[in-house]
Protein backbone atom coordinates (compact mmCIF):
# COMPACT_ATOMS: atom_id res chain seq x y z
CA UNK A 1 0.00 0.00 0.00
CA UNK A 2 1.38 3.40 -0.96
CA UNK A 3 -0.08 6.91 -0.81
CA UNK A 4 1.36 10.35 -1.56
CA UNK A 5 0.15 13.95 -1.51
CA UNK A 6 1.86 17.08 -2.73
CA UNK A 7 2.66 20.07 -0.58
CA UNK A 8 4.25 22.40 -3.17
CA UNK A 9 1.18 24.63 -3.42
CA UNK A 10 1.23 25.33 0.31
CA UNK A 11 5.01 25.97 0.27
CA UNK A 12 4.72 28.31 -2.73
CA UNK A 13 1.92 30.31 -1.06
CA UNK A 14 3.90 30.59 2.19
CA UNK A 15 7.09 31.64 0.38
CA UNK A 16 5.39 34.33 -1.72
CA UNK A 17 2.78 35.71 0.71
CA UNK A 18 4.74 38.94 1.28
CA UNK A 19 5.69 39.49 -2.39
CA UNK A 20 3.75 42.55 -3.53
CA UNK A 21 5.31 42.60 -7.03
CA UNK A 22 4.33 39.01 -7.80
CA UNK A 23 1.11 39.04 -9.81
CA UNK A 24 0.93 35.28 -10.27
CA UNK A 25 -0.25 32.54 -7.96
CA UNK A 26 0.58 28.93 -8.71
CA UNK A 27 -1.52 26.15 -7.21
CA UNK A 28 -0.08 22.71 -7.97
CA UNK A 29 -1.72 19.78 -6.25
CA UNK A 30 -1.62 15.99 -6.56
CA UNK A 31 -2.36 12.83 -4.66
CA UNK A 32 -2.10 9.19 -5.59
CA UNK A 33 -2.65 5.83 -3.95
CA UNK A 34 -1.67 2.28 -4.98
CA UNK A 35 -2.68 -1.01 -3.34
CA UNK A 36 -1.66 -4.50 -4.45
CA UNK A 37 -2.33 -7.99 -3.14
CA UNK A 38 -0.53 -11.05 -4.52
CA UNK A 39 -1.63 -14.62 -3.91
CA UNK A 40 -0.03 -17.93 -4.69
CA UNK A 41 -2.66 -19.86 -6.61
CA UNK A 42 -0.96 -23.24 -6.37
CA UNK A 43 1.72 -24.81 -8.56
CA UNK A 44 2.45 -22.59 -11.55
CA UNK A 45 -0.29 -20.03 -10.69
CA UNK A 46 0.09 -16.47 -9.44
CA UNK A 47 -2.92 -14.21 -8.83
CA UNK A 48 -2.96 -10.52 -7.99
CA UNK A 49 -5.25 -7.55 -7.54
CA UNK A 50 -4.04 -3.97 -8.02
CA UNK A 51 -5.98 -0.77 -7.42
CA UNK A 52 -4.65 2.72 -8.03
CA UNK A 53 -6.00 6.23 -8.29
CA UNK A 54 -4.61 9.73 -8.74
CA UNK A 55 -5.66 13.34 -8.97
CA UNK A 56 -3.50 16.16 -10.35
CA UNK A 57 -4.29 19.87 -10.55
CA UNK A 58 -2.24 22.79 -11.76
CA UNK A 59 -3.58 26.31 -11.77
CA UNK A 60 -1.91 29.61 -12.59
CA UNK A 61 -3.88 32.57 -11.22
CA UNK A 62 -3.27 36.09 -12.50
CA UNK A 63 -5.18 38.28 -10.00
CA UNK A 64 -4.89 41.45 -12.12
CA UNK A 65 -6.24 39.85 -15.31
CA UNK A 66 -9.78 39.43 -16.61
CA UNK A 67 -9.63 37.72 -20.01
CA UNK A 68 -12.25 36.13 -22.21
CA UNK A 69 -15.88 35.54 -21.32
CA UNK A 70 -17.37 34.30 -18.03
CA UNK A 71 -19.91 32.41 -20.18
CA UNK A 72 -17.06 30.14 -21.30
CA UNK A 73 -15.51 29.89 -17.81
CA UNK A 74 -16.05 32.05 -14.72
CA UNK A 75 -12.34 31.93 -13.87
CA UNK A 76 -11.33 34.62 -16.37
CA UNK A 77 -8.10 35.26 -14.44
CA UNK A 78 -6.55 31.79 -14.53
CA UNK A 79 -5.31 28.83 -16.54
CA UNK A 80 -6.02 25.40 -15.04
CA UNK A 81 -5.80 21.67 -15.77
CA UNK A 82 -7.29 18.82 -13.71
CA UNK A 83 -6.74 15.10 -14.33
CA UNK A 84 -7.99 12.22 -12.24
CA UNK A 85 -8.30 8.49 -12.77
CA UNK A 86 -8.78 5.16 -11.03
CA UNK A 87 -8.04 1.59 -12.16
CA UNK A 88 -8.66 -1.88 -10.78
CA UNK A 89 -6.69 -4.78 -12.29
CA UNK A 90 -7.10 -8.52 -11.79
CA UNK A 91 -4.22 -10.66 -13.02
CA UNK A 92 -3.50 -14.36 -13.41
CA UNK A 93 -0.16 -15.80 -14.53
CA UNK A 94 -0.11 -19.51 -15.34
CA UNK A 95 2.87 -21.72 -16.19
CA UNK A 96 1.60 -24.05 -18.93
CA UNK A 97 4.85 -25.96 -19.29
CA UNK A 98 8.55 -25.59 -18.67
CA UNK A 99 8.96 -22.83 -21.33
CA UNK A 100 5.36 -21.69 -21.85
CA UNK A 101 3.49 -19.12 -19.72
CA UNK A 102 0.18 -17.32 -20.06
CA UNK A 103 -0.67 -13.91 -18.54
CA UNK A 104 -4.29 -12.74 -18.31
CA UNK A 105 -5.31 -9.23 -17.17
CA UNK A 106 -8.76 -7.69 -16.76
CA UNK A 107 -9.21 -4.09 -15.67
CA UNK A 108 -11.80 -1.39 -15.13
CA UNK A 109 -11.47 2.27 -14.27
CA UNK A 110 -12.63 5.82 -14.86
CA UNK A 111 -10.86 8.93 -16.13
CA UNK A 112 -11.73 12.59 -16.24
CA UNK A 113 -9.98 15.73 -17.40
CA UNK A 114 -10.96 19.37 -17.30
CA UNK A 115 -9.32 22.71 -17.78
CA UNK A 116 -9.55 26.21 -19.08
CA UNK A 117 -7.51 29.07 -20.48
CA UNK A 118 -8.98 32.20 -18.90
CA UNK A 119 -12.47 32.65 -20.33
CA UNK A 120 -11.36 31.80 -23.87
CA UNK A 121 -11.37 28.00 -23.81
CA UNK A 122 -12.91 25.41 -21.48
CA UNK A 123 -13.08 21.62 -21.71
CA UNK A 124 -14.10 18.62 -19.68
CA UNK A 125 -14.24 14.95 -20.45
CA UNK A 126 -14.91 11.73 -18.60
CA UNK A 127 -15.64 8.11 -19.14
CA UNK A 128 -15.10 4.52 -18.12
CA UNK A 129 -12.23 2.27 -19.16
CA UNK A 130 -12.51 -1.51 -19.69
CA UNK A 131 -9.58 -3.62 -20.81
CA UNK A 132 -8.74 -7.30 -21.17
CA UNK A 133 -5.35 -8.60 -22.24
CA UNK A 134 -3.99 -12.09 -22.71
CA UNK A 135 -0.37 -12.92 -23.55
CA UNK A 136 1.18 -16.30 -24.31
CA UNK A 137 5.00 -16.42 -24.07
CA UNK A 138 7.27 -19.23 -25.21
CA UNK A 139 10.89 -19.14 -24.01
CA UNK A 140 12.38 -20.77 -27.12
CA UNK A 141 15.97 -20.03 -26.04
CA UNK A 142 17.52 -17.99 -23.21
CA UNK A 143 17.70 -15.03 -25.65
CA UNK A 144 14.47 -15.51 -27.65
CA UNK A 145 10.91 -15.41 -26.27
CA UNK A 146 8.18 -14.99 -28.91
CA UNK A 147 4.87 -13.62 -27.58
CA UNK A 148 1.36 -13.99 -28.93
CA UNK A 149 -1.47 -11.99 -27.45
CA UNK A 150 -4.70 -10.10 -27.76
CA UNK A 151 -5.62 -6.75 -26.23
CA UNK A 152 -9.19 -5.42 -26.01
CA UNK A 153 -9.93 -1.85 -24.91
CA UNK A 154 -13.28 -0.07 -24.64
CA UNK A 155 -13.42 3.57 -23.54
CA UNK A 156 -16.63 5.46 -24.38
CA UNK A 157 -15.77 9.07 -23.54
CA UNK A 158 -17.89 12.21 -23.26
CA UNK A 159 -16.21 15.50 -24.09
CA UNK A 160 -17.55 19.03 -23.79
CA UNK A 161 -15.64 21.98 -25.26
CA UNK A 162 -16.47 25.68 -25.06
CA UNK A 163 -14.64 28.31 -27.09
CA UNK A 164 -15.28 32.04 -26.88
CA UNK A 165 -17.03 33.29 -30.00
CA UNK A 166 -18.72 29.97 -30.83
CA UNK A 167 -22.40 29.43 -30.12
CA UNK A 168 -22.45 25.86 -28.91
CA UNK A 169 -20.31 23.23 -27.27
CA UNK A 170 -18.93 20.22 -29.04
CA UNK A 171 -19.65 16.79 -27.57
CA UNK A 172 -18.00 13.62 -28.84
Amino acid sequence: LSARRSYWGELFKAATKDEEDLNLTMAPYYWDVVARVDRDGGPGNRLFFTAFAAKDRMELIFPEEEEGSPEVNEATNSIAMDIQFSRWILGWDKALGRNLTNSLRASYGRSSESGHVFGYFDFEGSGPFWQARNNLAWAATPHLTPNLGVDWLYTPYDYNVKVEGYRSSIQA
